[in-house]
């Protein structure tokens, strides 16, 4: 009876091990493999006389080290967790980005309410941020003339910031349903260019987040200039 329960639990322990493999989210797969070990633990341990003093200090290590490595992604979790305006913003401006690049980005930069009519950008002047829209729109004119609008998820300065050169066009606040501007989420660019300089994993994560609100916008602009042509076009 003994061995019977003794192969048994082998063969759970096997089966548990097998299990943790299935996972895809690493702290899932710590936990469970901690439970695979304590059952390997438990066999080496009830075989009376005979236990396996030579397995056991294996399997208590593995133990240690997995429920360490779990414990540390819980803390992990809980410094990355979002706000709920971080957790929209994510959702529509870092969809690329995991959990902890994308929170770092949020941490390193400023939120504001624009008052309606903030010129967050002037047309031939270098800007002092880079903005990113969290809710409510933001008017693009060139020469005057308003020529597109962006909302949740887009950036304003960032092609100035890039290239190194003044903005080609003039960004304004533009007020809501409620009379309040936009929610913004705003970086120096002073203080971007130092982190670009000494943080490499931020400078990743926030040129992600450009390229990606970059492509946009080339591909919205080509949509446009594709619609223009087709109107133009005579009968």
């Amino acid at each position: 009876m003994a061995e019977f329960l003794e192969g048994f639990l082998l063969h759970i322990g096997f089966a548990v091990a097998g299990l943790a493999y299935l996972f895809r989210d690493i702290l899932w797969l710590r936990l469970v493999a901690v439970g695979s070990y304590l059952i390997f633990s438990v066999v080496a341990i009830s075989r009376g006389p005979e236990v396996m003093w030579e397995f056991l200090p294996w399997y208590l290590g593995f133990t240690v080290i997995n429920l360490g490595h779990a414990l540390l992604l819980i803390y992990q979790r809980r410094l990355w967790k979002f706000t709920p305006e971080e957790a929209a913003l994510h959702a529509c401006a870092f969809p690329a980005l995991s959990r902890q690049p994308a929170k770092r980005l949020m941490r390193q930069g400023r939120w504001k309410t624009l008052e309606p009519g903030f010129r967050l950008t002037r047309e031939e002047h270098f800007a002092g941020c880079v903005y990113v829209v969290a809710d409510g729109c933001v008017q693009v004119t060139l020469k005057n003339q308003p020529i597109a609008q962006l909302g949740c998820g887009q950036f304003v300065g960032e092609v100035g910031f890039i290239a190194g050169r003044p903005a080609s066009a003039t960004t304004i606040a533009l007020s809501n349903e409620d009379s309040a501007g936009p929610r913004v989420l705003c970086w120096s660019v002073k203080k971007l260019r130092k982190l670009f300089e000494k943080d490499s994993d931020f400078r990743l994560a926030m040129e992600s987040a450009l390229g990606s609100d970059l492509a946009r916008k080339i591909g919205d602009n080509n949509i446009a200039i594709q619609r223009r042509s087709e109107f133009a076009t005579p009968l």
